[in-house]
């Protein structure tokens, strides 16, 4: 899939590259501090205490709140959160070693892991569909445009699983369709539905990134009384 760099919108000249705590009602605030702040998924069994240097718009909370999702950032490979060493390559454009961990909550009964890939996959009845076989442990197909002439924003859809209920759903921008083509992976955690996004020059990593993500849930997950 080539050696492509992250999807992410570019970071204007004019936004600072330096951490700083910046209190509210300014919305574009981050934090480098490691204070837990304890967040309950509405309508879940799911409590984390998460050190607020990786939580977006930290500003928002006190030392506990009850949420239907969060943001999180960090750098891979070791889940890094913000840190005075390392707010640069937050910043950094392309950012190839940022990672987006959204943690949603269901709305309306279990996720249904096939309807988010289709409506992450958004495909149109113009493509046709390639199939690729197993690329990097996940079964993989490619959307297949009617022509190259028109900024066709094709995409790879990865799975694992059944096709029509899988644990695991990945997808990914298709070469020359964005500046800085990404991957969205998807997969649950006990009954979140979580949401990576990530630089498609790390989708070989995939599985490792998916474990180092639910190792660190792990370590934030608090005991329901």
């Amino acid at each position: 899939m080539g050696d492509l760099a992250f999807a992410g919108s570019p970071t204007p000249p004019s936004v600072t590259t330096t951490a700083v705590d910046i209190p509210l009602p300014y919305r574009s605030t981050y934090s480098l501090n490691q204070d837990l702040v304890r967040l309950h998924m509405n309508g879940t069994d799911s409590t984390f205490d998460i050190p607020r240097n990786y939580i977006d718009i930290p500003g928002r909370f006190g030392k506990f709140a009850a949420v239907k999702n969060v943001l999180l950032l960090s750098l891979l490979p070791g889940l890094a959160g913000r840190e005075a060493g390392n707010e640069r390559q937050f910043a950094a454009v392309p950012a190839s070693q940022l990672l987006a961990i959204l943690l949603n909550t269901p709305s309306a009964g279990p996720w249904d892991m096939a309807r988010v890939e289709d409506a992450y996959a958004q495909d149109r009845s113009e493509y046709g569909h390639q199939q690729l076989g197993v690329l990097y442990g996940l079964t993989a197909m490619r959307q297949v445009p009617p022509n190259s002439g028109r900024g066709w924003h094709w995409k790879y859809v990865l799975w694992q699983g059944p096709e029509h209920s899988p644990s695991v759903s990945i997808v990914c921008d298709g070469e020359g369709t964005v500046p800085y083509p990404s991957c969205v992976h998807h997969f649950l955690y006990k009954s979140l539905l979580v949401q990576l996004s990530y630089a498609k020059t790390n989708l070989p990593q995939w599985d490792f990134i998916q474990q180092s993500v639910r190792t660190k849930l792990d370590e934030w997950a608090q005991a329901q009384p």
